[in-house]
């Protein structure tokens, strides 16, 4: 219960990201558009590299990136959720491809 309280009272007094300064040169930082931007290019970079590595996507972009496994399958799983990929197979026998022209 107390860390609920905790919690809710460090939340409240946060301070929106935009208010935030960089150090150099005192300025507004959008922390959350270079966040999205690199989600981006990791998400284009999967539809780029599914076609020639289908069972081992997820390696590739652990190893380009410097990212985790979990957080490559978020990407992969909005993908799916957005229907720009598809996952065929379960577990450790999936693979994934695109779509094909008429299914987007």
């Amino acid at each position: 219960m107390a860390w609920r309280t905790y919690r809710w009272r460090l939340t409240k007094e946060a301070k929106p990201v935009d208010n935030r300064l960089s150090k150099i040169d005192k300025k507004p930082v959008d922390y959350m558009a270079k966040i999205s931007e690199r989600g981006e290019q990791i998400r284009r970079f999967i539809l780029d590299n599914v076609e020639h590595h289908p069972k081992d996507v997820t390696n590739l972009v652990v190893k380009s990136f410097g990212i985790s496994r979990q957080a490559v399958n978020k990407h992969i799983q909005r993908l799916v959720k957005q229907k720009a990929l598809l996952i065929r197979g379960a577990t450790r026998g999936s693979h994934y491809i695109l779509p094909p022209p008429d299914q987007k």
